[in-house]
């Protein structure tokens, strides 16, 4: 049985990874670490992750989309090492140019406008059912756009790591319809860990909350040997 720590996308709250964080508790006891609104700086949220850490040393650390810069950053600038690590449709730079540099900008009222052609257009995919589309588009629609901005620019701002204590295996799960983390962001990532294990799973940037099996599937078969 694998202790887990369950690092959620920008939106902080595990909604979008419930049914996915459900299946890992199957196979093991599951922490899903959430961000309050208070923590928008890769900092704060990092020591969310270090505080999880020191209940559970020996726990798999998954972090999902902008989790995956929290976690480097923890690793980086709080000597977090875990065993071992998964990141899932994460960034190994800061995001392109529209989300990272454009977004923080966009007044609010155009934003509440964008969110549902956002979501289906690069979180999502035209195969998504529409009863997840519209579970992902409850959870958005809850959050302040001050704290989504705020951690967009976190994003934006961020530099990723260059010397740092890895992990002693590695798993990428990449989103093959990922039209958020481009190839340049997953071939950072890749270079950040070269000895890393590289897995696709078919689906869109939301990969938890549309593949939840398919991920677990990839993790435990990643997880056998260690």
């Amino acid at each position: 049985m694998n202790d887990y720590i369950l690092l959620p996308g920008l939106d902080g709250t595990g909604l979008l990874s419930t049914k996915f964080a459900r299946l890992l508790g199957e196979s093991g006891h599951c922490h899903v670490v959430l961000y309050p609104s208070s923590a928008v700086t890769l900092e704060a949220c990092s020591k969310l992750l270090e505080s999880a850490l020191k209940k559970a040393p020996h726990a798999v650390v998954i972090a999902e989309s902008f989790s995956g810069a929290v976690f480097l950053h923890a690793m980086a600038h709080n000597g977090l090492n875990p065993n071992a690590a998964v990141f899932i449709a994460t960034f190994g730079k800061p995001p392109r140019l529209l989300l990272g540099s454009v977004a923080p900008f966009i007044p609010n009222w155009l934003m509440k406008l964008g969110v549902r052609f956002g979501l289906r257009s690069f979180c999502l995919n035209g195969e998504t059912p529409r009863n997840i589309v519209d579970e992902a588009l409850n959870v958005i629609q809850s959050l302040s756009l001050g704290v989504v901005k705020a951690r967009l620019d976190a994003l934006r701002n961020w530099k990723p790591p260059r010397d740092f204590q890895m992990p002693r295996e590695v798993l990428i799960l990449e989103a093959r319809h990922d039209l958020l983390v481009d190839a340049e962001s997953t071939e950072a990532l890749r270079k950040l860990f070269p000895a890393a294990v590289v897995e696709k799973v078919a689906g869109p940037h939301f990969l938890t909350l549309t593949k939840p099996a398919e991920c677990l599937e990839q993790i435990l078969k990643f997880l056998k040997p260690v």
